[in-house]
């Protein structure tokens, strides 16, 4: 997670890293609720109904609880932590641990237990109606995640531009592994309907340029130098003189350039040495002539 290291936080490593991972989410304390109501039901030997404390219905509850005490002994623990996370150089990456922890089915299965747990129809309905209105309160809103949310156009769930696109790259050139650059819209999604594509420019670079401050890249590197000259020409309009630009695209082995046609780049990438390939939608496919 970028800006939290275990050399400035120490043991309080693991606990800011879930504080930042849940935000206002607070379904993991639902979940620990659950666990809790699971370890008194168990130990009491009644949890829910009477088919509850057979060894089917005992089941799922103790999966959750031996899941749980697993990791909290081993990858979030904060002191084993501290040594092993900096020495596997992963401080940026630790937050995808939370992700094992099955907060999400487990809430489900409680509210579920808590549901049938009512003996009479309208105990159960309340119930449910009453489970569903505080994961609804007390989860994040699909807007506050999702910007721009479009209906999928293909099985492939990517624009059909980014299909006619590769189309095009693949139809008009004989590289196996072609390297694009891909307009800002279709860089994350690219290699997700064709992997065989090689992105000129990397995801985390993408998004370091756009100001996001969840990924962490060295802006001194030679890499990331050479790709912030493409993006500030292509993204952002900046002034980059065309044969610096066509320097770039040589060092980076560009093959192929994917843009708007709103973008107005046309006469300044023939310059540069781009000629154009074809159109896909509302993109123009330019290929770089390297020579």
């Amino acid at each position: 997670m970028a800006g939290v290291t275990v050399k400035d936080m120490g043991l309080h490593f693991v606990g800011i890293c879930m504080k930042y991972y849940w935000g206002g989410c607070l379904f993991f304390v639902l979940f620990c609720a659950g666990i809790f109501w699971n370890v008194l039901s168990l130990a009491g030997g009644r949890f829910g109904k009477k088919e509850a404390c057979t060894k089917a219905g005992r089941q799922p509850a103790v999966v959750l609880i031996s899941m749980t005490i697993v990791l909290f002994l081993t990858v979030y623990d904060p002191f084993l932590v501290k040594y092993v996370i900096p020495a596997l150089h992963f401080e940026n990456e630790y937050y995808r641990f939370f992700w094992i922890l099955p907060v999400i089915p487990g809430t489900a299965y409680y509210a579920v237990r808590l549901v049938f747990a009512l003996r009479t129809g309208w105990g159960k309905a309340l119930a449910a109606l009453a489970a569903a209105a505080v994961l609804a309160f007390l989860g994040t809103p699909l807007e506050g995640v999702v910007k721009n949310f479009q209906m999928v156009e293909n099985i492939y769930k990517v624009p059909d531009d980014l299909m006619d696109a590769c189309r095009i790259i693949h139809e008009d050139g004989d590289q196996e592994h072609p390297r694009v650059v891909f307009d800002i819209s279709l860089n994350t999604v690219a290699r997700q309907y064709d992997p065989s594509l090689g992105l000129v420019l990397g995801r985390d670079a993408v998004l370091y340029r756009d100001g996001s401050a969840v990924v962490t890249v060295d802006p001194e590197s030679l890499v990331y130098r050479r790709q912030k000259v493409i993006m500030d020409k292509v993204f952002y309009g900046e002034k980059v003189g065309w044969k610096r630009f066509r320097r770039i695209l040589k060092k980076t082995r560009t093959d192929y350039l994917v843009l708007k046609k709103d973008a107005g780049l046309s006469p300044y990438l023939k310059r540069a040495g781009c000629r154009k390939a074809g159109e896909a939608g509302k993109y123009i496919v330019y290929r770089f002539e390297q020579k």
